[in-house]
């Protein structure tokens, strides 16, 4: 029997987050599959070091320990964003482009639809990375630190929680969850301006899906 505790993710844990991501997260997601986005680069592993310290920093997001071997074996990144909030002018380290091209897919997705309004709330959760080490699979690990997370969205007072879901996987931890789909593209139809397929290695992964929830 593995015995996992859940709880709050804190600064000592942005390293050991970032070599998981490194080791799991970059080679298992599909996005990152598709465009070869495996974190091997300095800018790539900067970046993403980055972007956790920043999910960490909210207290919002949750990781999953093995208390036997007293090492983190899932993570759930969220941060969090309020009605009229100003962008910050922290950007972080530089963006690769192979990376930006899956945030421009999040803004795609997320153009003409006012959660803040759909929900009537102040301030949304933000669900960002989520992985489990592939060792712990089907122990509803993913399941449990999104509830973690949510969990400390609803104590700091967030009324809704969003996420993009790019595998089957997620999706079905969402759809578990009770969460409402959005919207959702089909790979094969999402093109860049010269209409090339811009991720077209997704394997069983066929559709990126919107998600949303009342807290």
């Amino acid at each position: 029997m593995v015995n996992i505790e859940y709880r709050r993710a804190t600064l000592e844990d942005v390293v050991e987050i970032a070599e998981l991501m490194k080791n799991s997260f970059a080679k298992e997601e599909p996005l990152s599959m598709s465009i070869g986005f495996d974190m091997e680069t300095e800018e790539e592993y900067n970046r993403m070091k980055w972007t956790t310290l920043k999910a960490v920093e909210s207290k919002l997001s949750a990781v999953a320990i093995d208390t036997d071997k007293n090492k983190i074996i899932g993570f759930r990144l969220s941060g969090s964003v309020e009605k009229n909030e100003k962008k910050s002018e922290d950007d972080g380290p530089p963006m690769p482009e192979n990376l930006a091209q899956i945030y421009e897919l999040f803004a795609f997705m997320r153009k003409d639809i006012n959660f803040f309004e759909r929900f009537g709330v102040d301030k949304i959760l933000t669900f960002f990375v989520l992985n489990v080490d592939s060792g712990y699979s089907g122990r509803g690990v993913g399941t449990s630190l999104s509830s973690k997370s949510m969990e400390l969205g609803r104590e700091a007072g967030c009324g809704a929680v969003t996420v993009e879901a790019s595998g089957i996987g997620s999706q079905r931890i969402y759809e578990k969850l009770e969460f409402e789909v959005f919207k959702e593209v089909v790979y094969e139809d999402y093109r860049g301006a010269d209409g090339e397929v811009i991720f077209g290695k997704t394997g069983e992964n066929l559709v990126w899906k919107l998600l949303g929830k009342r807290l």
